[in-house]
């Protein structure tokens, strides 16, 4: 009687636990490795500064732009349509000349709510289906 009781309750634990041994949702190697911008709203960048990593352990994203540094808070999700939400975004502020790009990418990473990956480059699309941001992963 002891054993079968036994067994009843591992059963039921095991069971429970099944959804805590179901990995997070994961997009590629989204999280590894650094990419630099090189269009921006379908605009190409040359000789660009802008860099984007991902950390899967801190689920935080930093990047470098020619200037400032930025950094945010992300969710990824199994979601096809919106597979990503970063939040509480924010930037160094120090002022340099020509920041216009800069400003607009960093103001624009609120926009994104879909990452896309292929080959060696990263998308960052918004809810309008529009690519916001074209990066390359660097070697």
């Amino acid at each position: 009687m002891k054993n079968l009781l036994y067994l009843a309750i591992v059963t039921i634990m095991v069971g429970c636990c099944k959804p805590c041994n179901q990995s997070a949702p994961k997009i590629g190697d989204l999280e590894s490795g650094v990419c630099t911008l090189i269009e921006f709203k379908y605009n190409p960048i040359e000789n660009s500064q802008i860099t984007v990593r991902f950390d899967a352990a801190e689920k935080m994203m930093y990047g470098t732009a020619a200037c400032n540094n930025f950094f945010g808070g992300y969710t990824l999700s199994n979601n096809k349509q919106d597979n990503i939400k970063f939040a509480n975004v924010g930037a160094t502020r120090k002022y340099c000349p020509d920041m216009e790009i800069e400003n607009k990418f960093t103001e624009s990473l609120q926009s994104v709510t879909k990452v896309k990956i292929d080959g060696n480059h990263l998308m960052f699309i918004n809810s309008l289906d529009e690519m916001v941001a074209l990066f390359v992963k660097e070697k």
